[in-house]
């Protein structure tokens, strides 16, 4: 049945439509994806394992990811009633604290100490707070601004080979200022876009529908 379901899965994906030979020749990648269980970061996820799925097809080595979350066992055992044992072999988790984890040193012991690293390496940030939390004052500065650009820092220590980041759609207005979220979303852009050795791809998503579950995710 799990066989049946993952076929399916690489048939009617469009990412393996217009994707499949690159997938092929590509070489495995080591994927580091912050919040995973999110809108956004389950999607993403899914799509993940269905590449992951094609390439074992093929007889490739698949890849791996690693999930970083503030729960990673109730996440993993989540994740492996939904989609099955075996196509989460390629699947880890490991704790992360976007609230309170700012310094380099302890993003790039963590990522490295898991094997991450080199021109392989991606690490794909979609961790978001879009509103304030009443006993935490600077909680959006520290999701979206500060604990981000702590992990980048630690991508460009350890030579990762591309960083992709879920920014705001904004007007001026809201980037200067106005929209906290906004704010500290521009200005991790902005410092991304300075770093020397690190290869970053900021993506700007101004509305996600899901029309399987009829409900909107995110607005910019």
């Amino acid at each position: 049945m799990a066989s049946t379901v993952t076929k399916m899965n690489i048939v009617t994906n469009p990412l393996l439509t217009f994707a499949g030979a690159a997938l092929k020749d590509a070489r495995p990648k080591q994927i580091a994806l912050s919040g995973p269980a999110g809108f956004l970061g389950s999607r993403v996820l899914g799509c993940i394992l269905d590449a992951h799925d094609y390439r074992r097809e093929h007889g490739l080595e698949p890849g791996e990811v690693v999930l970083l979350s503030s729960s990673p066992g109730n996440l993993m055992s989540r994740l492996t009633a939904r989609y099955g044992a075996q196509r989460m072999t390629s699947v880890r988790a490991t704790r992360v604290d976007y609230y309170f984890q700012h310094d380099l040193d302890s993003w790039r012991d963590q990522l490295g100490s898991l094997g991450m690293g080199g021109p392989d390496a991606v690490f794909i940030n979609l961790a978001a707070l879009a509103g304030p939390i009443q006993s935490r004052p600077d909680a959006m500065m520290a999701v979206n601004y500060r604990a981000p650009m702590a992990a980048a820092r630690a991508c460009e220590a350890l030579d990762f080979g591309h960083w992709i980041q879920s920014s705001t759609q904004a007007v001026k207005a809201e980037r200067a200022g106005q929209v906290p979220y906004s704010r500290w979303k521009a200005m991790a852009d902005y410092s991304l876009a300075r770093l020397d050795r690190l290869p970053v791809s900021v993506l700007t998503l101004g509305l996600l529908y899901c029309k399987q579950e009829g409900v909107v995710g995110q607005r910019g």
